[in-house]
């Protein structure tokens, strides 16, 4: 009987395959300090296409093996193929009636201002800055005897943003498979702001509204609870909500050359449907 592969994820990076494919690697939203250098790499390589990314036959944005991390990453992603405008125009109308609650009680705000030290440390300045930013939002809430910081996402996202065309690509595959979460979710939930693309893979994983954990250890000393920080209030994704891929794949080998002959013989269908 021949078992599902279960090699390791490809490293982060960018390829051109057969049939004028541009293969993104998008294995880990957590990259430990090769992995950044990785991310450093694609994104110098993706502002440096130009015309070359208009002219592939596909994008394919792989997602296998990723199992979240900060959302940064897809952003940057997506910004450099899109376009720094219109992806941030997109999230504004996707978010327009979302608020994130962060609980403004003292174990939140040791845990985000211990943070930032560590971020800086590691080169992660904007994720540093962004948790900052919580910890002194939570500090003020605090101070004005409110439970919790209330932060207006969306409008905040209206704020910076304005309307903006995004960039005429190819097709774009996204590859999903059934343990992205978190932030890869939101990843999914960004890639498909924009038409032309197809999720590729299968069902993924889903989440709740209550996110960015942190740990906490139990009075007794003998164990640790995982927390919640945050609540996404008014998310258009609801909580539990699955993403069906467009093309389901069930082969058992999850091999790159499979996945390259299903999105080949799609672009094959697209061509005579047109």
């Amino acid at each position: 009987m021949k078992l599902l592969s279960t090699a390791q994820p490809e490293p982060i990076g960018m390829a051109e395959h057969e049939g004028g494919l541009q293969w993104i690697t998008l294995s880990s939203f957590a990259p430990d300090p090769d992995g950044m250098a990785a991310y450093e790499e694609l994104l110098a390589q993706l502002d440096a296409m130009g015309p070359r990314l208009t002219a592939a036959n596909a994008i394919v944005l792989d997602l296998r093996g990723n199992k979240g991390g900060s959302s940064s990453w897809s952003e940057k992603i997506a910004q450099r193929l899109w376009g720094e405008d219109a992806v941030a125009w997109a999230r504004a109308q996707y978010f327009r009636e979302t608020e994130v609650w962060y609980l403004a009680d003292e174990a939140n705000m040791s845990h985000f201002g211990g943070l930032v030290p560590d971020l800086k440390k590691r080169g992660l300045t904007d994720i540093a800055d962004w948790a900052d930013e919580k910890y002194k939002s939570m500090q003020a809430a605090s101070a004005k005897g409110q439970r919790f910081y209330k932060e207006p996402y969306g409008q905040d996202l209206f704020d910076r943003s304005r309307p903006a065309e995004p960039r005429k690509l190819p097709p774009v595959y996204v590859i999903t498979h059934g343990g992205c979460a978190s932030a890869c979710l939101d990843a999914v939930d960004l890639f498909t702001m924009f038409d032309n693309v197809k999720l590729i893979g299968a069902p993924t994983s889903a989440d709740t509204n209550y996110l960015e954990i942190r740990r906490q250890q139990l009075p007794s000393g003998r164990g640790s609870v995982i927390l919640p920080t945050k609540i996404w209030v008014n998310r258009p994704r609801s909580p539990g909500e699955v993403y069906h891929p467009d093309i389901l794949v069930t082969d058992l080998d999850w091999t790159t050359e499979t996945f390259r002959g299903h999105i080949l013989r799609d672009l094959a269908r697209r061509q005579d449907e047109s």
